[in-house]
């Protein structure tokens, strides 16, 4: 935690401009930056702590630190999904058959490819053997963190 009204970049007093308090900080609005591209970080943006005074932009985040999707290769920054033992975009989780964004009950293919419930039971019988009939877990997890302005 930075020294009472002082912000954590500059180390000066944040007086009576406007500031923002994220990472338990607050910070003057023009220091709030992304620590990776030095963009500065709005009040309404989504951010990443990386640790109390350091922290990135979602489009950083995506980039160096996020684990990537597995239909499209790209960073997730929000709505990870983890099934099939894989991270994904919750609208790249999708059924190899019928496209339908998958929920909770989801099944896979011979080939290991995410499968709707309905299109698993109407697949043949020796397509659903080969499946197994293995169930994943669906687990969704938010990690974005949200600056607050202040008037101070």
């Amino acid at each position: 935690m930075s020294k009472k009204g002082r912000c954590p970049h500059c180390e000066k007093p944040i007086g009576l401009q406007q500031a923002i308090f994220a990472n338990g900080n607050l910070w003057h609005v023009e220091h709030f930056i992304c620590t990776l591209c030095s963009v500065a970080i709005g009040a309404n943006e989504g951010f990443h702590r990386l640790d109390t005074k350091r922290q990135a932009c979602d489009r950083c985040f995506e980039e160096h630190f996020a684990p990537k999707c597995y239909k499209c290769h790209k960073g997730i920054s929000s709505n990870l999904v983890v099934a099939l033992e894989a991270n994904w975009h919750r609208d790249c989780l999708r059924c190899c058959k019928c496209d339908r964004t998958l929920k909770k009950h989801l099944h896979q293919d011979s080939f290991g490819k995410p499968l709707d419930h309905d299109c698993f039971w109407d697949s043949s019988s020796s397509t659903r053997l080969l499946a197994k009939l293995k169930r994943s877990t669906y687990e969704e997890k938010e990690e974005v963190f949200r600056a607050t302005i202040y008037c101070t």
